[in-house]
């Protein structure tokens, strides 16, 4: 078992991956591992008690948390979110001149802010031009974004590819 509650209806595979459950009991997972296979796929069905996501969000097409995405995809037929233009890159299967295997994107974000079922997705442009920071409850999902401006007092936890830290 790779995986913790973080509190709130947050949980963390391997510090790198994050599931939210929300209100009505849907659960999106944060960013995939690289190389994501059937241990973190058991975690996640554990988690959600047999119940597939409705979305994998993807913070950036950075490979660290885009690479996996094809798996979860293909095994689970979670859709994937990502911004634009990363969203492009995904389907391709490149970026920053790494490749992984390319997914489909199902719901391609554009704006500033945008909202899915409460979550509050933030495109900070860092480090890629589609790169966004995810906001639910008290956590902020940030994939690789190392440059962070404040995002309010109600921030309690900033959780990224190497894990959460406490804001």
């Amino acid at each position: 078992m790779t995986f913790a509650y973080l509190g709130n209806g947050v949980y963390t595979i391997d510090n790198e991956m994050y599931i939210i459950n929300t209100y009505e009991n849907n659960f999106f997972i944060i960013d995939s591992k690289e190389n994501i296979g059937n241990s973190e796929l058991m975690d996640i069905l554990e988690i959600t008690k047999g119940k597939k996501p409705m979305y994998l969000f993807l913070t950036s097409c950075c490979k660290s948390v885009s690479g996996g995405a094809w798996y979860i995809y293909q095994t689970l037929g979670t859709r994937i979110i990502a911004h634009y233009p990363d969203s492009v890159n995904i389907r391709h299967g490149e970026c920053n001149n790494l490749t992984y295997t390319p997914v489909n994107v199902s719901v391609e974000l554009k704006g500033y802010i945008n909202y899915v079922d409460n979550i509050k997705i933030i495109n900070s442009k860092v480090p890629t031009s589609g790169s966004v920071i995810i906001k639910w409850k008290g956590f902020l999902f940030v994939g690789n974004n190392k440059t962070l401006s404040p995002y309010g007092n109600e921030v309690k936890y900033i959780c990224g590819v190497n894990g959460c830290i406490k804001a």
